[in-house]
């Protein structure tokens, strides 16, 4: 028996076990009103319905309640709900994924259970794929999500039925399909730092019970919510101009086939960044292979005093505080401090990265009596180029020292401050891919795929 501070709590924990037997039998008593269709008051009751969801995880439909894999899914309406509309957004309503994208779109990388890509700049454990074709171009990855039926996140490995790129997981986007009636759809949206965005929609059909057609025209662009300190150009935003549009082919009822088209036209800010001074774990150069703390006489855990460099302003020996000839820090400890006022520097030449993408998948069902042949024709194409800045300093420049040599009455270093961009002149990654499948009847004892 418990007591606490001298109270005796068993009047106390037999109110609480006559409290939990009262309202078990008001639960059990509850269904006796319901079984005659109508509460106290007379108001029909609804019954409860779990709305069912289905998924293409298994390249084939199924409800998500029957398939053995760990799968997040967002239909339509929870998109539109959520206001997801990038892969940043996916992964902050996905349990077990991050998504990063620190340099414009030029380094996304998907995290699924933590298992991150070993090199960086190389290919990520995580494959997207659209309508079933893989998206070749990692620049493409975080693209406009216009006119989509859902989003499936697949968790955990799925090289066997996505290849070797889904070794952590897969992302699989499907596109709406348009409908056998005629309808269309008009939105808009207004936001602060110049959010705007506009979405058309029309689908129905072309030709009765034969032909059915489906086209999204989308607009999207944001300023983003930094300042830039020392120029006019825009940091952390974007502009998207999409084009989405599908036909739905049905010569007979065995036959299905589904061709579809995607094109953007993007520009996309530099992202929003800046660099924090590193104040531990010091890394020593090498001097032919030997550790340098040998060469100044020190210990691996001591940090010597900073050598003395030539000020070139007054010509005086003055400390090297950042150690840049020899042993230096190389990571950050402690709190990594915020940015004020939501201020960062981009000079005027890095205005961000153009990108171009088209993508089109072709896919033909076919029903046999003895199973289904499906084939899947797909094409990716992803065009860039982008001026970005490298400094990433808090005014947007960076000390540049010049050694000066064979000049007469000319001082021999010269220390100078100069914006830094990177130039990336465009690169362009292209894809075919095609698929051939044989499903046996679902509804026999032996299946195969």
């Amino acid at each position: 028996m418990l007591y606490f501070d001298g109270f005796d709590s068993r009047p106390f924990l037999s109110a609480v076990i006559a409290g939990c037997f009262i309202s078990i039998l008001t639960l059990t008593a509850g269904p006796v009103d319901a079984q005659e269709g109508e509460d106290p008051v007379g108001a029909t009751r609804k019954p409860l319905v779990i709305e069912e969801v289905v998924v293409t995880a298994r390249k084939k439909e199924e409800n998500i309640q029957d398939v053995p894999i760990s799968i997040t899914a967002f239909d339509a309406s929870e998109l539109d709900r959520a206001g997801i509309r990038s892969l940043t957004d996916v992964a902050a309503f996905t349990p077990g994924m991050t998504f990063s994208s620190l340099f414009g779109e030029f380094l996304p990388v998907p995290v699924i259970r933590g298992v991150a890509p070993t090199a960086i700049f190389q290919e990520n454990n995580v494959a997207v794929f659209v309508d079933g074709v893989f998206v070749a171009g990692r620049e493409g990855l975080n693209a406009s999500q216009l006119d989509l039926e859902r989003i499936e996140v697949l968790k955990g490995p799925q090289s066997t039925k996505y290849g070797r790129n889904a070794f952590a997981g897969a992302i699989n986007y499907v596109t709406a399909r348009p409908g056998d009636e005629l309808e269309s759809e008009a939105r808009f949206t207004v936001g602060d730092y110049d959010k705007r965005e506009a979405r058309l929609t029309v689908s129905g059909p072309l030709v009765k019970d034969k032909l059915l057609g489906r086209i999204a025209l989308g607009i999207d662009e944001w300023s983003g919510s930094y300042s830039n300190s020392i120029s006019n150009v825009d940091i952390g935003g974007y502009q998207y101009k999409t084009l989405q549009t599908s036909l739905w082919f049905t010569p007979t009822d065995a036959l299905d086939i589904q061709w579809a088209v995607y094109l953007s036209d993007d520009e996309i800010d530099d992202s929003a960044r800046s660099t924090v001074a590193a104040n531990c774990e010091d890394r020593f150069w090498l001097n032919n292979g030997i550790p340098e703390d040998n060469v100044f006489g020190f210990e691996n855990d001591q940090l010597p005093a900073p050598a003395k460099v030539v000020d070139p302003a007054t010509g005086e020996l003055v400390d090297n505080l950042d150690y840049s000839d020899g042993p230096r820090p190389q990571n950050f400890c402690g709190t990594i401090p915020s940015q004020p006022d939501n201020r960062l520097a981009v000079n005027d030449q890095a205005v961000g990265e153009e990108r171009e993408l088209t993508r089109s998948s072709l896919r033909i069902d076919w029903d046999l009596d003895w199973g289904t042949f499906t084939a899947l024709t797909g094409y990716s194409k992803t065009e860039q180029s982008a001026l970005s800045d490298s400094n990433m300093t808090s005014d947007g420049e960076i000390p540049f020292l010049y050694q000066r040599e064979g000049i007469p009455g000319v001082a021999g270093q010269e220390l100078m401050y100069a914006y830094q961009t990177t130039v990336n002149t465009g690169d362009e990654t292209t894809e075919w891919s095609q698929e051939l499948r044989f499903s046996s009847p679902q509804d026999e004892v032996i299946r195969f795929d």
